[in-house]
């Protein structure tokens, strides 16, 4: 059991900011509709060739949405957050590893503070999370 609660999310590719509206229709009609069916058919050349087939995107549009969907889906991100996280400059996971959590907390701070209505600002243990968890993702 993980020594501090995180929230779990279950992300579909309708809510991933990195995908058009157009391009997440195509991906739904093909069966892929969470985010992790994304991740899973990064992993395969099959898997490529499907996502291939079902959307006509560049490699560097399909890199994009896979850089967001791994961020999406590291622990206690989901959707908003990430969106979040992108508003303040951090739009992939070796930028996330690289950061300090308490300095990570007074740009989401900025970053959130523009927007309508008052946002939710992740307390900094939860950053701390997602930074362990983007720092076990990738080698620094």
């Amino acid at each position: 059991m993980d020594k501090t609660t995180v929230d779990s999310y279950r992300s579909f590719i309708r809510d991933l900011p990195a995908i058009g509206t157009k391009n997440k229709q195509q991906l739904e009609t093909c069966g892929i509709i969470m985010v992790k069916d994304l991740l899973r058919l990064k992993s395969s050349r099959e898997g490529q060739e499907k996502m291939v087939r079902c959307v006509p995107a560049s490699p560097e549009e399909l890199s994009s949405w896979i850089k967001a969907a791994d961020m999406v889906m590291l622990k206690g991100m989901g959707t908003v957050n990430f969106q979040l996280l992108a508003k303040a400059g951090i739009a992939d996971i070796r930028a996330l590893a690289s950061q300090e959590a308490h300095a990570l907390h007074r740009e989401l701070e900025k970053a959130a503070a523009p927007g309508p209505g008052p946002a939710r600002i992740p307390d900094e243990a939860k950053i701390r999370i997602w930074i362990a968890a983007a720092q076990n993702s990738v080698t620094l």
